[in-house]
């Protein structure tokens, strides 16, 4: 089974811009200093990150220090965005017609 090209560049567009929401409302949640009070805000954003803490959870742990841990998850998230990029312009395979 082949996926169509615009479906493929759509669903790499929506997981991009999820991966760097949440990463910005975990940056505002840690700027606002929410944390655990039963504070709407620190649910909402809990509830939206956890996938994406869920996948950068191996990057988060490399480093002892957590704004070094940071650093790395942004700097994988900026590469992965370069790789999509560069995937996404790459022109699709004309048909041979055979």
């Amino acid at each position: 089974m082949r996926i169509a090209r615009p479906l493929m560049t759509r669903i790499v567009l929506w997981c991009l811009a999820y991966l760097w929401t949440a990463s910005a409302a975990l940056a505002i949640s840690y700027f606002a200093g929410w944390q655990y009070d039963g504070d709407a805000g620190w649910w909402l954003v809990t509830a939206y990150s956890f996938p994406a803490l869920a996948i950068a959870s191996p990057l988060l742990w490399m480093a002892g220090d957590p704004d070094l841990s940071a650093t790395y998850c942004i700097v994988a998230l900026a590469a992965l965005t370069v790789a999509a990029a560069g995937v996404i312009r790459r022109p699709a395979k004309q048909p041979t017609g055979s």
